[in-house]
């Protein structure tokens, strides 16, 4: 018969995987993805100057970048199905499900896209508050395994493809299993926005799972909260 493993639960304190080796999978984005923000949607800074600024998302400025995309592929004689969303007041969620050799994948991004208008470097301060939870129920198969993975990532990039900060608070396949409790972090990071340039501040989810005859799995990842507050620090 086969063998059901359930495990609905929060997401929080996996050992940690190369990300990118989860995010490379079917449908995802990778963390050089430019969004493609029109100009007059972007927030702007100005040049480094005697001034400080402050941007608070969603609370001031609701978020610009709500990328979202699904796969499914059901197979012959399975089932297979992706969801996916991102709203701009710091929402956002993924998931899928798949039965009896159908496949899905389901991904998300959500930040803020910020363009440094002015002449000079600007130092700025970005500080990332989330809350999220997840949740995972498989079955194998009676002859090839359930594969399951899920990923959820923080990065700053800029849209030339450069990776400023990356941070994988998830990245692991269903074998390794979730443990239950709430997750919440907050992140901070220094960065330097060069003249010109535009940038990038992501919180991105990503499940997938593939199933064999006899198989199942239903997983998701539910982001409940982003606040992003990015502060250009007065020049001395």
């Amino acid at each position: 018969m086969p063998h059901r493993k359930s495990k609905w639960s929060l997401l929080s304190g996996l050992s940690l995987v190369p990300a990118l080796l989860v995010w490379g999978g079917c449908g995802g984005s990778s963390l050089t993805t430019d969004f493609q923000v029109p100009a007059d949607q972007r927030t702007s800074l100005t040049s480094a100057g005697p001034t400080e600024q402050i941007f608070r998302m969603p609370a001031d400025v609701p978020f610009n970048i709500t990328s979202k995309r699904s796969d499914q592929v059901p197979g012959m004689d399975g089932t297979a199905r992706g969801e996916s969303g991102a709203e701009r007041d710091g929402t956002a969620f993924c998931r899928v499900s798949a039965s009896n050799g159908g496949a899905a994948s389901a991904s998300f991004e959500l930040g803020h896209c910020v363009e440094n208008r002015g002449q000079q470097s600007a130092a700025a301060e970005a500080i990332f508050i989330c809350e999220y939870e997840g949740s995972l129920s498989e079955t194998e198969g009676t002859e090839t395994n359930t594969s399951t993975t899920y990923a959820l990532d923080l990065y700053i990039n800029d849209t030339d493809g450069r990776v400023l900060k990356h941070n994988p608070f998830e990245a692991a396949s269903g074998d390794e299993g979730p443990r239950s409790g709430s997750t919440r972090f907050v992140e901070e990071y220094l960065v330097t926005l060069e003249p010109g340039r535009v940038y990038n501040f992501v919180v991105a989810g990503k499940v997938a799972a593939k199933t064999g005859a006899g198989g199942q799995a239903d997983l998701g990842i539910k982001l409940k909260t982003l606040q992003l507050t990015i502060r250009k620090t007065a020049a001395e």
